[in-house]
């Protein structure tokens, strides 16, 4: 009899036991996947919106928006490549300004050339982030041409922020842009006069 109530409650410790195991691994596992939670909302809040371009130049949904921050996990030469493919040829004008200050974050030896290239696609939106990276990044001398043909467009938005960037340069630098931007309108009217008339170049 005292045997059986011995191996009883023995038996009552071990499952104590066991149960007492099992509830710390739960709470273990609990903890884990709220540490890994704030792990994720953390890395996230690395690419906050006021780390990247104005409001305008982002998607809505959080799946563009990362479209071409995902390329990191891949080498950088191939993160290089797969931000300049999403660049030129990405349906969506916010995620193809997102890759362009992607570029120039990371890659600033490459941010001229991708500045020129999101300018040159003639979409409002892509001129008018080129020339905010221009602005923030310091890249005005790289990107004469596209500061200078900025300010002759005609567009309002866009002659404000090319104007934006003349105004923090010293006076001998805002002249050489200037001067340039005369130069390109005069010669434009040189060249209408002499295709004007009756189809005679005038002497």
């Amino acid at each position: 009899m005292e045997s059986e109530n011995k191996d009883r409650e023995e038996s009552e410790v071990r499952v104590t036991r066991n149960s007492s195991k099992i509830v710390a691994l739960c709470v273990a596992v609990v903890l884990a996947g709220l540490g890994m939670v704030g792990l994720l909302f953390s890395m996230m809040s690395m690419y906050d919106k006021e780390t990247f371009l104005p409001d305008e130049c982002f998607s809505p949904r959080a799946s563009k928006r990362w479209a071409a921050l995902r390329t990191y996990k891949a080498p950088k030469n191939s993160a290089l490549e797969s931000l300049e493919m999403v660049l030129s040829s990405d349906p969506s004008p916010l995620v193809r300004a997102e890759a362009l200050e992607c570029i120039c974050r990371n890659f600033p030896h490459n941010a001229s050339s991708a500045i020129k290239t999101a300018y040159d696609t003639g979409i409002p939106l892509l001129r008018r982030a080129a020339l905010y990276l221009i602005d923030s990044y310091r890249l005005e001398s790289s990107t004469k041409d596209v500061v200078t043909d900025a300010l002759k467009s005609g567009e309002a938005d866009t002659v404000a922020l090319a104007e934006k960037i003349l105004k923090r340069l010293p006076d001998s630098e805002r002249k050489n842009f200037t001067s340039s931007t005369q130069k390109q309108s005069e010669e434009h009217k040189e060249a209408g006069d002499n295709s004007s008339g009756d189809g005679e170049r005038k002497p």
